[in-house]
C-alpha cells in the first residue's frame, strides 16, 4: 500500500513537472515567434526615428550657420569697420581713429553675448598689420593667438597661410580643436572655428559643447 502511494506521488510529480516544462516551452516558443515577427518592424522604426532626429539636427545646424553668415557679413560691411580698415592700411599709425574700432568691438560684444548665436568670441584679424579685434578689445594678433586663444591646431601662422585672396571659399567651417582661452587657465575649451574671409577675416569661435 505504501509503495503504491509513493509511486502515485512520484507519478503525479512527474506529470506536474512535465506540464510546467511544456508551458515554459510553449511560452518560450510564443515569445520567440513574436520577437522574430516584430524584430524587423522595431528595427525599421528605430532607424526611421534616428534618421528623423539626424535630419532635424542637421536642419538646426544649417540654420545656425546661416545666422552666423548673416552676422559676419553684416559686421564685415559695418561702416566703422570699413573706415577703420582703410585708415589702418593707408594712414600713419598715429592718425588711425581707434574710436571706430571701439564701435566695432561694442557691436561684436552684443553679438557674442546674444544667446541666439552660441558664440565664444568673434575675432577680426588684420594679418598684414599683425592686429586683431575681439570682444576683449584690440591687441596684436601674435599676442591674441598665443595668449588669449592659443591652439596647437590654429596658431597665428595658420591664419596667415589661410589668407589666400584667390581662395573662392568665403565661409569655411573648420574642425573643432581645444583652445586655451587665456593661457593662465589650465582647462581648454573645445571650439569650432567658422571663418568668413574677404579682404580680411572675421573669425567666430562657436561653442561645440553647446551645439
Amino acid at each position: 500500500m505504501m509503495s503504491w502511494i509513493k509511486e502515485r506521488r512520484r507519478s503525479l510529480f512527474v506529470q506536474i513537472f512535465v506540464s510546467f516544462l511544456a508551458l515554459i516551452l510553449l511560452f518560450g516558443g510564443v515569445y520567440t515567434a513574436i520577437y522574430h515577427m516584430f524584430k524587423g518592424t522595431l528595427q525599421e522604426e528605430i532607424i526611421q526615428s534616428n534618421q528623423s532626429d539626424l535630419h532635424d539636427a542637421a536642419g538646426r545646424f544649417t540654420n545656425q550657420l546661416q545666422r552666423l553668415q548673416v552676422l559676419l557679413y553684416d559686421l564685415y560691411n559695418q561702416e566703422d569697420l570699413i573706415g577703420f580698415n582703410s585708415q589702418l592700411h593707408s594712414a600713419e599709425s598715429q592718425n588711425v581713429d581707434y574710436l571706430k574700432a571701439r564701435s566695432v568691438i561694442l557691436q561684436m560684444r552684443r553679438d557674442v553675448y546674444n544667446p541666439l548665436f552660441y558664440l565664444e568670441d568673434v575675432i577680426i584679424y588684420f594679418d598684414e598689420k599683425d592686429f586683431a579685434l575681439s570682444k576683449s578689445g584690440s591687441s596684436s594678433a601674435s599676442y591674441l593667438f598665443s595668449h588669449l586663444y592659443a591652439s596647437s591646431a590654429y596658431p597665428q601662422h595658420f591664419w596667415q597661410a589661410a589668407s589666400d585672396p584667390s581662395d573662392p571659399q568665403t565661409f569655411r567651417l573648420l574642425p573643432a580643436s581645444p583652445f586655451h582661452v587665456n593661457v593662465t587657465v589650465p582647462d581648454a575649451k573645445q571650439l569650432l572655428p567658422y571663418v568668413y574671409q574677404r579682404a580680411w577675416r572675421a573669425i567666430s569661435g562657436d561653442r561645440i559643447d553647446r551645439y
